[in-house]
């Protein structure tokens, strides 16, 4: 089976779907379990209305690039709270440096065990390699910072670091 990556910059801002396929609200952010390795994603955050919601990652039937759809059921208008060893993917980590690179995006796969899904690449970039040269890491280890062993794919001359990252990102895909 071919590994299905879901980028959490093109997530954000995609609708959540009901089952019915109703558009319940916007993934406003990811939620992940620095705890496990490699990180779990426990559930991602939902702009509905003006309030920003936790729906669990058990309740998400399917997430795609063009948004995600629950399982069945409703989804609890509770007020999103991060709880002790939780981190919020775009808002935390996407931005953060590391080793004098920056987090430019993180892309999530499904759990080898189909529960749920986990962190597979971060993509950073900045001026860690010969001429700001992006990296990808597989299986990236999440703590309060970011550790892991980086391996140069593109060079970044006449791109933004943003794209340049994307690009090497989409590379390992083709």
């Amino acid at each position: 089976m071919e590994r299905r990556i879901v980028y959490v910059s093109r997530l954000t801002r995609l609708p959540l779907l009901g089952a019915d396929g109703a558009e319940l609200g916007r993934v406003a952010d990811g939620v992940v379990d620095l705890g496990s390795k490699p990180p779990r994603v426990n559930g991602i955050v939902v702009a509905v209305q003006r309030r920003r919601v936790f729906v669990g990652i058990g309740r998400i039937g399917e997430i795609g690039n063009d948004g995600a759809r629950l399982r069945r059921g409703s989804v609890n208008l509770r007020q999103f709270e991060l709880r002790d060893g939780e981190m919020l993917l775009a808002g935390q980590l996407i931005g953060r440096r590391v080793r004098g690179d920056r987090v430019v995006d993180i892309g999530l796969t499904p759990a080898p065990d189909q529960v749920g899904w986990e962190v597979a690449t971060v993509a950073l970039a900045g001026l860690g390699g010969p001429a700001g040269t992006p990296f990808v890491c597989r299986n990236a280890k999440l703590t309060g910072s970011v550790q892991f062993g980086l391996t140069p794919l593109l060079p970044t001359s006449k791109l933004s670091m943003f794209s340049a990252a994307h690009q090497c990102v989409k590379s390992q895909l083709i």
